[in-house]
């Protein structure tokens, strides 16, 4: 195996590996990188994979910390720097000058002269944007173990982010990160209203004077060249072959959506469903790209956010606060309420459920292990389905 060389961007990333980027662009990178990154191990939580941080495990020098609601890479981890067998090393450049190689360490020495001087740590200095960590020789006091300390060898480096004032001013972030270049374009939120549509909106350039403006999608009303206008041409144009709900529907044998067909926008995480005459969208679906499932990878995750509507109240009572967006993060009961309230008005869940159907998955796997599980919930509402996991998990909502 050839010596892997990565380049060292203090707060922006390692090698092709940006901090910021999704997990979907990343480990797409990585499936098109198979000679260089031969070994990936896929970490999460089981117990609660829709907001679990994921940790990728690029073996054996690389490792890559993601944010669990967001999916981003917050974290590159650096370690070991020595050869491990059977591969032959890794060699680190900084500005196009090696800094470490498996012919050469990197030491403490070689850091000060390299990045400069910074605030002093025992067992670590810390730079904006990147962190060195150095092993633990043996404890010598004075000259001696000063001269010792500079011969310490690097042992991991960390790259992180900048801190958090930019321009003097404090940066809002999200899920403990801030916007940057690597998220540029992609979506901040979508805002889904049941019966009506989605709104998109998207993250713009930094620098940029005039953001764009939100795109809103409403069902029934927005067009296939409404779409190709706003959000450009879909990754995939694919025709509806699937054909076994039909056997729910009324009367029998009816054809369902004349020739309808899909625009798959995988990098947004939305597919949108078009009729086959009106070509307007009659039906949208939300993936949520929780790791473990079938469908993880398929989809770039998509920010959802379902605004609930204001129930009126009555004339003596204050105006109510704004409800909160329920999102993938909530807890897994709460959509389900929210999609389901008592006749009566009363604000609690009907007694009797949504109507539910269970699907196999396990045929739509792109071969990797279902660590979440094969068999999903489909729950009817008005205007709605969502598709669960089996820890409530919402997958994917289809809106129509």
């Amino acid at each position: 195996m050839s010596i892997l060389e990565l380049d060292v961007r203090p707060g922006q990333g390692v090698g092709p590996f940006e901090i910021g980027a999704s997990v979907w662009n990343i480990l797409d990178t990585i499936r098109e990188s198979k000679a260089r990154f031969p070994q990936v191990e896929v970490k999460f939580d089981n117990n609660a994979p829709a907001t679990s941080p994921i940790i990728l495990a690029v073996l054996p020098h690389v490792s890559l910390l993601f944010t669990g609601i967001t999916q981003r890479l917050h974290t590159i981890l650096l370690h070991p720097l020595t050869p491990v067998l059977p591969h032959s090393g890794l060699r680190l450049m900084y500005k196009s000058q090696p800094i470490s190689s498996p012919t050469h360490l990197f030491k403490r020495s070689d850091v000060s002269a390299v990045f400069g001087p910074t605030y002093k740590g025992k067992r670590r200095l810390i730079y904006p944007g990147v962190v060195f960590e150095f092993t633990k020789g043996e404890g010598k006091d004075g000259g001696e173990g000063k001269r010792a300390m500079r011969e310490d060898h690097v042992e991991k480096i960390v790259v992180v982010q900048r801190d958090k004032e930019r321009d003097g001013a404090e940066v809002e972030e999200e899920d403990g990160l801030r916007e940057c270049e690597a998220m540029v374009g992609e979506l901040r939120r979508a805002e889904v209203i049941v019966h009506e549509g989605v709104t998109l909106h998207f993250i713009p350039h930094p620098d940029s004077s005039t953001p764009p403006g939100p795109i809103k999608v409403t069902l029934h009303q927005t067009t296939a060249e409404d779409l190709l206008a706003d959000l450009g041409p879909p990754l995939r144009v694919h025709y509806k072959t699937d054909e076994r709900m039909s056997i729910h529907s009324a009367p029998a044998g009816m054809e369902e959506e004349n020739n309808a067909y899909f625009y798959n926008y995988f990098q947004h995480g939305v597919d949108f469903l078009l009729d086959g005459e009106t070509h307007r969208v009659v039906k949208i679906v939300i993936h949520s790209n929780v790791v473990g499932s079938a469908l993880f990878q398929v989809y770039k995750r998509c920010p959802w956010q379902l605004i609930p509507t204001q129930r009126p109240s009555s004339p003596s009572s204050s105006s109510p606060a704004r409800p909160e967006p329920i999102t993938v993060a909530s807890p897994s009961d709460t959509l389900t309420r929210y999609l389901s309230p008592s006749p009566t008005g009363d604000g609690d869940t009907r007694s009797d459920g949504p109507p539910s159907m269970i699907l196999d998955r396990a045929s739509e796997s792109r071969g990797g292990p279902l660590l979440v599980g094969q068999t999903t919930r489909l729950l009817g509402f008005d205007g709605c389905v969502l598709e669960v996991g089996e820890g409530g998990e919402v997958l994917g909502l289809v809106l129509f």
